[in-house]
């Protein structure tokens, strides 16, 4: 393995390129003091006893700081990993690490997040938002099961904020259904909760 580019990276580090696709970045410093250049070759010895226990243990710090700020799915963590140029393997030592550790835990973060939100957002909501932290359709679909949100609670209340009657104009009644089909919730949910929230307040 060959170093072809070293690149500055930001206002401390350096990103290095080498001829097989292996890229990984580290502090100038380090760099000088581990005498990397273009055209050095990285051997098997230097890489294991020198540079992978330096990633390593960079990762795995990297991974606790993160953390320490909020919950991260496995695949926000690995999307992180890539924008710092840790190396594929290397961030999959760090997600073992942290899943060991029970600090990574795709169910927990969902779980979280769904109780914490379901008593003001649409299943529907909920779900599009957990696919876009790279959840698992399935166990989302499973959670929600369990927990499903009280749409119909939901948005009587929205109604209620709204101040929805039954002889509302209709240009009205449609700008208030249009405003809850953009939160997520269905058009058959809408009219069951209209027709409770009508019925309750007739």
């Amino acid at each position: 393995m060959i170093i072809t580019e070293i690149l500055p990276l930001g206002a401390k580090k350096s990103k290095v390129l080498t001829d097989e696709d292996f890229a990984f970045s580290l502090y100038r410093g380090e760099v000088k003091k581990m005498e990397l250049e273009v055209g050095r070759e990285l051997t098997a010895d230097f890489l294991q006893t020198e540079l992978y226990p330096l990633l390593i243990r960079r990762s795995r710090e990297r991974l606790l700081y993160l953390l320490k700020q909020r919950d991260y799915t496995e695949a926000e963590l690995k999307r992180k990993f890539r924008e710092g140029f840790y190396p594929e393997e290397i961030a999959e030592l760090a997600l073992d690490y942290g899943r060991k550790l029970h600090y990574v835990d795709d169910r927990r973060v969902a779980e979280t997040y769904i109780r914490t939100r379901s008593g003001e957002k649409s299943a529907r909501y909920l779900k599009t938002a957990l696919l876009n932290r790279g959840l698992d359709k399935e166990l989302i679909e499973e959670l929600l099961e369990e927990e499903a949100p009280d749409e119909t609670a939901q948005i009587c209340r929205e109604l209620k904020k709204r101040h929805y009657a039954a002889d509302l104009e209709k240009k009205e009644e449609q700008r208030i259904f249009a405003a809850l089909l953009r939160k997520g919730y269905s058009y058959s949910a809408i009219r069951d909760a209209i027709c409770t929230f009508t019925c309750d307040n007739s």
